[in-house]
């Protein structure tokens, strides 16, 4: 049975023509024809498009720990400016994030992401002919840009695609394909410059730009959500008819529209579509929501960048030698796809909120541990644990939450200006690190941090709104409505 012909055995009252209008003509149509269906291969190919993206924009940020530790060691580079080249490039992240919004929100989640992408291959081809490290700097800035959009272009709309039931697990996927970059990006810096050079490292991961880019141009789709939400509905239900027929085609039956979602769409279909704008994010509805994606990408972006850039330079300061630093930090990094992989088991299993606060505890305890070993095997051994609980924390709050607290109309803006916010202190944090690493010592880092990760929990515990196992219309139809 067609869906058309499920709904109308449903819904008997309603005319063909009205019918027609509600199958096509609805943003809350076109969310509970995608939230129907079952998940399978039309879900995994746009899992594979938006993880590659993902993985890219992962793998650049991972090889910077590395890269500094060799600039430092041979002399290209110093402590003063391997801290510029973070806070550079926390600047580029910063401008990327919050234009990134703007953007995908106006001209579509798709055509915005292959703009940046293209915008961050330009740079980082740049970065393999930089003459100095004043040059190589400038260059990674304009490479943030590109990459400071990826998070809210690609992870933001990326649960706009997946039914409420498996929007954890199909996240904490992306977040997997993603997040195997941390132990291949050292591995790369390991292997790799010391053969061919810094330089190749930038010229092959162009490369793989290139070739992301014209994969997701000819097959990722736009935002059927998106469309809808723009008045778009032709285009919206083009999207999503060729979604359902890559079921029926294999002879698989979809669900049924249930009684609730008919009574649902026949009160909203003849709404025109809501544009909200920047300033709905700070508005009394929404404020909180704002809030809690700020504290919770602060956190994540000052422990994943606190762990897996600086890691490699603290080990050097230290005594150890380069190559040993990068082995050190490659086997602490392997955790990094294993509490990906835990979240995709356990991420749906407790509240978003309650998860965030309880792995910042954790992580304020544990970093603050780490930081007091001084045998190698230990260090990798705890430093490995901290990896495995800072991803899985990670990936809850920038592939799961950041997808679902913010509505349609304003989702890449939120998680944009929340990405912009994390990046804001991910700008100031290196040169405190810097500051603390030459006055007081590795320990005094991470007393530093994990005071800041205690506040943030506190943050989140108060305003978070809880979006576990709901659809994106019933989390936020209350900030767009009234």
């Amino acid at each position: 049975m067609s869906k058309e012909a499920e709904i109308n055995a449903r819904a008997d009252r309603l005319d063909d023509a009205e019918l027609k209008t509600m199958l096509s003509g609805s943003l809350h149509m076109i969310a509970a024809r995608l939230d129907n269906l079952p998940t399978g291969r039309w879900h995994l190919k746009l899992l594979m498009l938006v993880g590659g993206a993902m993985f890219l924009d992962n793998l650049d940020m991972y090889i910077g720990g590395g890269l500094l530790a060799h600039l430092l060691s041979d002399g290209w580079s110093t402590v003063d400016l391997n801290g510029w080249f973070q806070t550079i490039t926390m600047v580029g992240y910063l401008i990327g994030a919050l234009i990134s919004g703007a953007i995908a929100d106006k001209l579509g989640r798709r055509r915005a992401l292959l703009t940046f992408m293209a915008i961050f291959g330009v740079a980082t081809l740049l970065a393999g002919l930089a003459p100095n490290m004043i040059a190589l700097i400038i260059c990674r800035g304009l490479m943030g840009i590109g990459l400071g959009a990826f998070v809210p272009c690609g992870y933001g709309p990326f649960g706009e695609f997946i039914p409420p039931e498996s929007r954890s697990r199909y996240s904490s996927y992306i977040g997997l394909i993603a997040n195997c970059s941390p132990p291949i990006g050292a591995l790369l810096t390991m292997l790799v410059i010391p053969v061919f050079g810094w330089r190749s490292v930038f010229f092959g991961i162009t490369v793989a730009i290139v070739v992301v880019w014209i994969i997701l141009f000819k097959f990722m789709p736009e935002s059927p959500r998106w469309l809808a939400s723009q008045g778009r509905f032709e285009e919206a239900d083009a999207i999503v008819s060729a979604a359902e027929k890559s079921f029926t085609d294999r002879g698989i039956d979809l669900p049924e529209i249930t009684e609730e979602q008919i009574k649902e769409i026949e009160e909203q279909f003849k709404a025109e579509p809501v544009q909200v704008p920047y300033s709905a994010l700070f508005s009394k509805k929404m404020i909180r929501r704002t809030i809690t994606a700020s504290a919770a990408l602060m956190a994540n972006f000052l422990i994943c960048y606190t762990i897996t850039t600086w890691t490699p330079t603290v080990f050097v300061l230290q005594g150890i030698d380069t190559t040993q630093s990068i082995f050190m930090t490659f086997i602490m990094l392997l955790g990094a796809p294993v509490g990906v992989f835990l979240l995709s088991i356990f991420g749906n299993k407790h509240s978003r909120k309650g998860g965030m606060v309880v792995t910042l505890i954790i992580l304020s305890i544990a970093g603050y541990i780490w930081s007091l070993q001084t045998d190698p095997t230990i260090i990798m051994i705890t430093g490995f644990l901290v990896c495995v609980v800072c991803y899985y924390y990670a990936l809850l709050s920038i592939s799961v939450y950041m997808g679902e607290v913010f509505p349609t109309e304003a989702r890449v803006r939120g998680s944009g200006f929340s990405s912009a916010m994390g990046r804001i202190l991910a700008i100031i944090s290196p040169t405190i690190t810097a500051a603390l690493l030459q006055s007081s010592g590795v320990v005094s880092v991470y007393v530093f941090v994990g005071a800041l990760l205690i506040l943030f929990a506190i943050i989140i515990a108060v305003f978070g709104v809880e979006t576990r196992n709901r659809s994106l219309e019933d989390i936020n139809d209350e900030t767009i409505s009234g």
